[in-house]
């Protein structure tokens, strides 16, 4: 929270890009 840039910005600096969210859904399922 705090943070103003745009939200497009903010989720790849945070790492919530489409291939990181299906990667890790994809290991999650594969356990």
């Amino acid at each position: 929270f705090g943070e103003s840039a745009p939200a497009g910005e903010l989720f790849k600096h945070f790492g919530f890009t489409v291939e990181n969210i299906l990667g890790t859904a994809d290991e999650m399922l594969n356990r």
